[in-house]
């Protein structure tokens, strides 16, 4: 994975709240840049611990090579090729393909024209901006707001469809918006969400995720991954972590 300078060299104004089960991982993060546009996803894999790690080094395998070798830049296009290259190199290792495979959002950033571009495998993209401002150029699909004070948080839901899953034609769509600046968007796994806790032993899920994330808007990045990483650990208490954790947010 990237390195923390890196990261910050590509993404001056961002946090990457990355908490692993165990010491290595099923979920990972993965930036570039190239042709002028910053490349950044967060990917789930199958399973946690070993089993999880060996898949992110063939998801992370897969996309340095749609990229480096094809030179894709659009997300669509990228995890399309990433599929095919993920499927290759599961099927020279004789893995169990139908339950092996990697959930994945991934976002292409252009600086000069003010422009995301997201595609997402079974996983969302968040963008918070304020109300009346979100400036959509082409969608697919329908997105969901929901509104706190002065802000709108916007979820654009990935397609149902997984990296590395046997389909008769695997397809993600692209989805385009114009950015402000000052908007944030948000590139996360399930693990956050999906965390039992809490008086009564429930998931934290996604809603509450969402308004978490609105009610921090005001808040430097860093000190969001603060209040993150408090609301997650009193959630939690003394509970089993059940799945690794990854979010990232970019401040545009």
């Amino acid at each position: 994975m990237p390195s923390d300078h890196k990261m910050s060299e590509l993404l001056p104004n961002h946090f990457n709240y990355f908490l692993p089960k165990y010491s290595i991982s099923g979920d990972f993060y993965w930036a570039k840049k190239l042709k002028g546009v910053t490349l950044i996803a967060v990917a789930d894999c199958t399973g946690h611990g070993i089993p999880g790690a060996l898949l992110s080094m063939a998801g992370n395998i897969s996309l340095n090579s749609a990229v480096d070798q094809f030179g894709l830049t659009k997300p669509a296009e990228i995890l399309t090729k990433a599929n095919e290259i993920f499927l290759d190199f599961m099927n020279a290792n004789e893995s169990n393909i139908s339950h092996d495979g990697m959930d994945i959002c991934l976002c292409s950033i252009n600086d000069r024209l003010n422009l995301v571009r997201f595609s997402g495998a079974n996983r969302p993209l968040y963008i918070i901006t304020k109300q009346n401002s979100f400036k959509p150029v082409s969608f697919v699909d329908t997105y969901k707001e929901l509104i706190q004070e002065e802000n709108s948080l916007y979820e654009i839901k990935g397609d149902k469809c997984s990296i590395g899953a046997e389909y008769p034609v695997f397809q993600v769509d692209e989805h385009v918006f114009e950015y402000s600046k000052g908007d944030t968007i948000y590139l996360s796994s399930d693990g956050y969400a999906d965390q039992f806790g809490g008086e009564f032993d429930r998931k934290f899920k996604s809603r509450r995720l969402k308004n978490l994330l609105l009610s921090i808007q005001n808040e430097k990045m860093l000190n969001q991954k603060k209040v993150l990483i408090q609301e997650f650990q009193n959630w939690k208490g003394a509970k089993e972590q059940i799945d690794d954790v990854t979010i990232i947010g970019i401040n545009l």
